[in-house]
């Protein structure tokens, strides 16, 4: 080959070179060379990584817990006893919303959310006998503890449970009148009130 033919070919073999040399840095994507593998693109380390701002909940206002009414602190201290975890029938008054509560030097946190399940509820009322009952009514002093415990709120207003009352008799003598005594079975929503510390 005369030296002017070799001369053009090493011309031809710089200018492609080049063309490839510029197409790999005209690339969007960066890449690195492992060496034992083909390129492959970077991946953003974890500094590089954007991350959504957290929420500051020290700009929530701090409610005493002498100042929840007797219900929510009723609640707030049977979920803390459950490891901060409870059922209730419905949410209960400003836990509805986020609140934080300080207790014992300590603030948390603590929300009712809806369960997404239902339960039987037995309500138990009592009413004054129109008629001379059939059957013997039982008086009052002979019933149980817990019977008499739900008899008098039934009497009062109503009495709620999760279980079946356990009323020994549908018609008990108080203060010498007679009640008859009805139980009605509902399904009601369960909601659930979570407490924990905030970190």
């Amino acid at each position: 080959m005369s030296p002017s033919r070799r001369a053009v070919v090493r011309h031809a073999v710089g200018v492609l070179s080049l063309a490839t040399l510029a197409g790999c840095t005209n690339d969007d994507t960066p890449a690195t060379r492992s060496s034992s593998g083909p390129p492959t693109s970077a991946v953003p380390t974890d500094t590089e990584t954007t991350r959504p701002p957290t929420t500051v909940l020290t700009e929530t206002p701090v409610v005493a817990y002498d100042d929840l009414t007797a219900s929510e602190r009723s609640t707030f201290d049977r979920a803390l006893a459950a490891g901060g975890r409870v059922e209730s029938y419905h949410p209960v008054g400003r836990f509805d919303e986020r609140t934080l509560v300080r207790h014992e030097g300590t603030v948390s946190v603590a929300v009712s959310r809806d369960s997404g399940r239902n339960e039987a509820e037995y309500r138990l009322t009592a009413a004054p006998s129109s008629s001379t009952p059939d059957d013997e009514p039982v008086p009052f002093e002979d019933l149980s503890a817990e019977a008499r415990t739900a008899v008098e709120a039934a009497i009062d207003d109503e009495y709620v449970t999760e279980t079946m009352p356990n009323v020994s008799s549908d018609l008990v003598v108080y203060e010498s009148e007679t009640y008859t005594l009805s139980v009605t079975v509902a399904d009601r929503r369960l909601w659930v009130l979570t407490v924990r510390p905030v970190e």
